[in-house]
């Protein structure tokens, strides 16, 4: 997987709303990677996606009904993440759009390597789209001067019969 997907008009600073937050692991899971890409999923303005996301706003029912049909999540879901309901309200048990519930094992290294700050693990991993390789260390070639001082050793070490 991809790093957590782009919005071109991040507002630096502005904390995300729970809807926000429900709709960037939406597009986590999905794999989308732009407010543009999701627009075009939603047949929608990328604006009103960028509004969402710098504005503490719901979605209009019709939308959030959208959302669900289109990316198959239960609709109770999607109407807790909008906060149109609780759900203790509808009755529900909590569940949200988790990615690492998602996520293969290769991309869960890559996440948590993301994540840790160590890039070029998860880029080479990313890349490869596989499992990372343990590297085994190699035993020392043994060289004849090494062989002959281990044989010496051992001469001297075994009792003489």
């Amino acid at each position: 997987m991809t790093d957590r997907p782009t919005t071109e008009d991040s507002s630096e600073g502005a904390t995300p709303t729970p809807w926000w937050r429900w709709i960037e692991n939406l597009m986590y899971v999905e794999g989308i990677d732009s407010v543009t890409q999701l627009a075009k999923r939603l047949d929608i303005r990328p604006s009103t996606i960028f509004y969402w996301q710098n504005n503490p706003v719901q979605p209009k029912v019709e939308l959030a009904r959208a959302i669900a049909e289109t990316f198959n999540r239960p609709i109770p879901e999607v109407f807790i993440a909008a906060g149109f309901a609780t759900a203790k309200e509808l009755g529900q048990a909590i569940t949200t759009t988790d990615p690492a519930l998602q996520l293969t094992d290769s991309d869960l290294v890559v996440e948590v390597a993301r994540r840790l700050g160590v890039t070029t693990i998860a880029r080479q991993i990313d890349e490869a789209n596989a499992e990372p390789l343990a590297e085994t260390p190699r035993p020392a070639r043994a060289t004849k001067k090494a062989a002959s001082k281990t044989t010496a050793a051992a001469r001297r070490a075994s009792p003489r019969g």
